[in-house]
């Protein structure tokens, strides 16, 4: 295999997966463009992703973000495609999969040091569970210490403004460029101090 040709030549971990990124971020470029369609998209991150863990390339060091799919649905892609491209620019992602119950993003919150907690949502009923996230989030006192992101076709940017939500993505690439917003916003706050 190629990458193992790189790693015996002294290619380091960290070199690789470089860019292996910059490739995959090439790749989503060429699909929000509409060079490519999903399919191929879906491909390259299935790929990005078995590469990341047989090399154990996972960790990132831009930020740590719990992502989850919740509500009454099984639907995984959207959450798939965003978790890979996160990765690909450096986040370390905790992926809390589909069927998510708000009280995981909290019990993972108060265990991990997230900065982002990224929920998606493919069905209307799914807004609740969205909100409810939100709501336990203040119940517990915690809003201040995380970003929220949300995303999905059941979403707009108006919604996440009515339930509190930080930020909104439209697709993938999308919600990285939120997410990379959303920690530069973190840190200035936390300089200020």
């Amino acid at each position: 295999m190629v990458i193992e040709e790189k790693l015996a030549g002294g290619a380091s971990p960290a070199d690789i997966k470089d860019t292996l990124s910059k490739e995959m971020l090439e790749i989503g470029r060429r699909y929000i463009d509409g060079e490519i369609y999903l399919p191929k998209a879906l491909i390259a991150s299935e790929i990005f992703e078995e590469i990341l863990e047989e090399f154990d390339l996972h960790e990132g060091d831009i930020g740590k973000i719990a992502i989850g799919v919740v509500g009454p649905q099984v639907h995984e892609v959207g959450k798939n495609l965003v978790a890979t491209w996160l990765r690909c620019v450096g986040f370390k992602v905790l992926d809390l999969g589909v069927l998510a119950p708000p009280e995981r993003f909290i019990e993972v919150l108060k265990k991990e040091e997230v900065d982002i907690i990224a929920i998606s949502a493919r069905l209307t009923p799914a807004i609740c569970a969205m909100s409810q996230v939100i709501r336990l989030l203040e119940k517990e006192s915690l809003r201040k210490e995380v970003k929220v992101i949300i995303g999905g076709i059941a979403v707009s940017k108006e919604l996440s403004r009515e339930i509190g939500a930080d930020s909104y993505a439209s697709d993938f690439m999308d919600a990285v460029s939120q997410c990379k917003k959303l920690i530069s916003k973190n840190r200035a706050s936390e300089s200020s101090f």
